[in-house]
């Protein structure tokens, strides 16, 4: 077997592993993501961390609102990331401040997803509405 036949062979493997995790926690990604995407704020956040803010200080700063406001933002995500999946979103230390989990890439595609078909049932009733 060649060295590219068997990257082939894992990258199968690790499709099917996420596949199998996928399944396991689709309903409960769902739960958060619609939890999420409740508030007006939590969502910006979310978008800010995959910007690139890692400080609590600098999302707040452009959101005008104070840092325990962020922080408490992110223990409300968190907590309910954990009561549903058992994983934190993002975990967050003094010294390098907010790190996504493997969890956040997930849950941000399906933010997206569903901004994505809002976007397009909003479009279709517009042009509905204007004919």
């Amino acid at each position: 077997m060649t060295f590219e036949e068997k990257i082939e062979k894992l990258e199968q493997r690790l499709t099917r592993v996420e596949e199998v995790v996928a399944t396991l926690v689709g309903n409960a990604v769902k739960k958060l993501v619609d939890y999420i995407l409740e508030s007006s704020r939590k969502p910006r956040i979310v978008r800010m961390i995959v910007e690139g803010e890692k400080w609590q200080t600098d999302i707040a700063e452009r959101q005008n609102v104070d840092r325990t406001t962020i922080r408490d933002h992110l223990n409300a995500i968190n907590e309910k990331a954990e009561e549903l999946i058992g994983i934190p979103l993002v975990k967050t230390s003094r010294s390098r401040g907010i790190q996504p989990t493997f969890l956040f890439d997930y849950v941000l595609e399906k933010i997206q997803e569903r901004d994505h078909e809002e976007a397009r049932t909003i479009k279709s009733f517009l042009t509905k509405k204007q004919s």
